[in-house]
């Protein structure tokens, strides 16, 4: 009786940020319709938080819509500096990117995405969007071009190095350094990987002097699938001199340069203005530090 009930409140908190964020119309669309059907058909949404058009795969895409309604997180930069550059590798559809549009509004947002078919939504999403790029390339270790396979989930896709997949499809790889050289950044302030087990595959660049000058590295724990990924990223990290403080949220490690005051914090919301623990303002207070949100 209890769990049925834990499920039930469960379910009602999911439901209610999904009315905040899609309208009654939207999550019912989102919880009911879209569930009961199985046509898998193109369709957008209303966010209202944000004021613009979601397009998305009412089925493909059903848990890429739990980024909106499920209990995340986001990166305090209250306090200064402001984040103005984003590379968002593994950006699917651009939910994840949507998210980093409302709490940055002024950065400047790289969004990459190596799958084709996942590109294009991406790119329909920001198409109106001056902050945002939308790239189809693959982020990896050096230039030049890749294979791609659709993964089992068929959501997304992971380099194909061994050729063992029957169907793939080739894409431009990038590096870290090459787009900072390309798009003139001196600097990275958040840079997300969620790229199919690659993660690591980033860190092994020629040239890892790059890494002193991200201030926020955000990747999923792909270590179950992909062994020694989190050790290995840990080790370019040391190798290269750079100092992280590690935050856990759900399969990611969010990791924050030891000289930025930011702070990771809870966000179901999406609210402008981030709620940081009472704690924590306390302290920055007694440095003297104002908020800047």
């Amino acid at each position: 009786m209890l769990h049925f009930l834990h499920r039930c409140l469960g379910f009602a908190q999911r439901f209610v940020a999904a009315v905040w964020h899609f309208g009654w119309g939207g999550a019912f669309r989102v919880f009911v319709l879209h569930r009961l059907s199985r046509e898998d058909r193109l369709t957008q949404i209303w966010l209202h938080v944000l004021q613009r058009p979601f397009w998305f795969r009412s089925r493909t895409d059903a848990g890429v819509l739990g980024m909106f309604y499920l209990e995340n997180y986001r990166i305090a930069d209250s306090y200064g500096p402001l984040c103005r550059t984003i590379i968002d590798a593994g950006a699917n559809i651009g939910d994840s990117t949507m998210r980093l549009r409302r709490f940055h509004p002024q950065a400047r947002i790289i969004a990459i995405e190596a799958d084709a078919d996942n590109h294009g939504l991406l790119a329909r999403n920001f198409a109106d969007d001056q902050q945002v790029t939308c790239l189809h390339r693959a982020l990896w270790k050096e230039e030049g071009t890749l294979r791609i396979a659709k993964t089992w989930a068929a959501v997304a896709s992971r380099i194909d190095e061994t050729g063992v997949h029957p169907v793939s499809a080739s894409v431009s790889a990038c590096t870290v350094p090459g787009l900072m050289a390309d798009f003139g950044l001196e600097e990275i302030d958040i840079l997300k990987l969620d790229i199919e087990g690659a993660e690591k595959v980033v860190f092994q660049t020629s040239d890892t002097s790059w890494i002193r000058r991200v201030r926020c590295i955000i990747f999923e724990c792909c270590d179950a699938d992909d062994h020694r990924t989190t050790m290995d990223i840990y080790a370019a990290l040391q190798a290269s001199g750079a100092h992280f403080n590690s935050h856990l949220c759900g399969e990611n490690i969010v990791l924050i340069r030891a000289d930025t005051d930011w702070f990771l914090t809870p966000d179901l919301w999406m609210h402008p203005r981030a709620r940081i623990l009472p704690h924590l303002e306390e302290h920055m207070k007694k440095l003297g530090r104002q908020r800047l949100d």
